[in-house]
C-alpha cells in the first residue's frame, strides 16, 4: 500500500504540480520532510503510530518513503495549486 501510495503521488505530482515554480515551495517542501524527520527522532522509541511495512523491510524505509518523496510531493501539489486572490 505504501509503496502505491508513492507511485500515485509521484504520477500526480508529474501531471499536475507546478514544477516552473518549484523554487518558490522548495522551502515547505524542506519544511515537511524536517518535521517528519524530527518527529521520528524525538520519538524513535514512543511513535505515536507505526506503519506497518508492506514488501519493504521494515518501518525505517517506509518513513523514509513517505519524509523524502510523498510529503514534499504532496507539497507541491498542495501549495502549487492553491488558489490566491481576493
Amino acid at each position: 500500500m505504501h509503496v502505491g501510495i508513492t507511485i500515485l503521488i509521484i504520477i500526480a505530482v508529474w501531471r499536475k504540480g507546478d514544477w516552473r515554480n518549484w523554487e518558490k515551495y522548495h522551502t515547505v517542501m524542506l519544511y515537511f520532510a524536517l518535521g517528519n524527520l524530527t518527529y521520528n527522532f524525538l520519538t524513535a522509541s514512543y511513535f505515536l503510530w507505526r506503519m506497518d511495512a508492506d514488501f519493504i523491510s521494515n518501518h525505517t524505509l517506509t518513513e523514509m518513503l513517505y519524509t523524502f518523496i510523498v510529503f514534499p510531493g504532496t507539497a507541491l501539489l498542495f501549495i502549487g495549486n492553491f488558489p490566491t486572490g481576493n
